[in-house]
């Protein structure tokens, strides 16, 4: 679940510069013939509410999400998280009702600030990240402070002489999907050598400072 977090801070450059790094990273997963065809990605905006702006699809399936994400409004990330929930939980009981297998599902969070109002829910996803239930992947925008339920190797922010510059992320979320699709279903996957590998080349930076 990629959850894009486009309140009116991020108007400009920072919202304009999401929307070109993420029509370029569906475009190279299309290109990966075992990406495409088993990759399932959902889409959330938050602007002054939360919509789904895409359910649930392989980026193989057309039409697959194009529309450009506007930045607006000030919502937190209550919703967009409870949604997320929803729809993992709903996509992990389709596959055991169909009897197939997949992945532990993540979520990809890009945000400016990162505010959950409600208690219940932040408990909730605190919880299922510390029981691995799922990955947390987040990129703070003009903020190097996480929650302190963020795993310290999932949370990055952009280095600041690449200002707005989210192409570097992107291609480290493509090559931790790459490296999911290739590893059969049931196997930990272990990321820590794929981000050595490509980290002197991208323009984000670990968060080292966590909010306790």
């Amino acid at each position: 679940v990629l959850i894009i977090h486009a309140n009116a801070s991020m108007y400009g450059t920072p919202i304009r510069n999401i929307n070109g790094s993420l029509d370029k990273f569906f475009k190279e997963l299309q290109l990966n013939e075992s990406v495409k065809n088993n990759a399932e990605v959902s889409v959330i905006s938050i602007t002054d509410k939360t919509t789904l702006l895409q359910d649930w699809k392989t980026v193989n399936d057309e039409p697959f999400m194009l529309t450009n994400i506007y930045a607006e409004g000030g919502a937190d990330l209550t919703d967009a998280f409870s949604m997320a929930i929803k729809l993992i939980d709903e996509r992990i009981e389709k596959h055991a009702s169909e009897n197939t297998t997949c992945h532990k599902p993540a979520i990809i969070l890009i945000s400016d600030c990162f505010s959950i109002s409600d208690s219940n829910v932040e408990a909730e996803v605190t919880t299922r990240i510390a029981d691995d239930k799922f990955d947390l992947f987040l990129l703070l925008v003009d903020n190097d402070t996480a929650p302190a339920f963020c795993c310290e190797k999932n949370a990055y922010t952009l280095d600041s002489t690449s200002p707005y510059d989210f192409s570097g992320f992107f291609r480290l979320m493509e090559a931790m999907i790459l490296n999911t699709v290739a590893t059969p279903v049931g196997i930990i996957i272990n990321h820590s050598n794929l981000i050595d590998d490509v980290w002197e080349n991208i323009p984000v930076k670990k968060i080292e400072s966590f909010l306790i």
